[in-house]
């Protein structure tokens, strides 16, 4: 299975960090093992953090509302407190990120194309969500110039594992050199 749609921003990204210094082989070879497992562990916490946002903004909502009938009953102005965009933005696409690292698993896990592309499907959504926050009255200048460093840094990482997921580099096992040096003793 592919996510073909991406393919095409994919090929553009590789290019772009084509040219830049690669990590050490036997960093990537960590990573690369490490992927699965920190996905995993990220898409659940993910989902738990998400449940908790659920729960604390709903009883901030009706503790405000609590409060403001008590207000009105004094005739005090009133706060208007309610789900706003962002919040639902942001809970919605941690939600989907979650899910997308908790189904990239099993394939990062055997090392398949599809898992990377998992990866970078969450990357991107991620960049939308960092994006749209950015702009409105939660947001400035200096957050935008934040997502971009964050945006280069995360990208530079996701396009030095790739090779691992595209059958062009295989993880070090340590195990070849093990049986090279039984085979010479025999």
């Amino acid at each position: 299975m592919q996510l073909g749609f991406l393919q095409p921003l994919e090929s553009a990204l590789a290019d772009a960090f084509k040219g830049l210094p690669n990590l050490p082989k036997g960093f990537t070879d960590f990573l690369a093992k490490i992927a699965p497992i920190l996905t995993l562990i990220f898409g659940i916490i993910g989902l738990l953090s998400a449940y908790g946002i659920y729960r604390w903004v709903n009883e901030v909502s009706d503790s405000i509302n609590g409060l403001n009938s008590i207000a009105r009953s004094y005739g005090v102005e009133t706060v208007k407190h309610d789900w706003s965009l962002m919040i639902t933005i942001s809970l919605v696409v941690l939600v989907v990120t979650s899910v997308i690292y908790i189904m990239a698993y099993s394939p990062l896990k055997q090392y398949k194309k599809y898992g990377w592309d998992l990866l970078f499907l969450a990357f991107l959504v991620n960049i939308v969500s960092n994006v749209l926050i950015a702009f409105p009255d939660y947001g400035k200048v200096a957050n935008l110039v934040g997502v971009v460093i964050g945006v280069a840094i995360g990208a530079y990482f996701l396009f030095q594992v790739r090779p691992y997921y595209t059958g062009k580099l295989k993880v070090d096992t340590g195990t070849s050199s093990i049986k090279n040096t039984k085979k010479e003793s025999e």
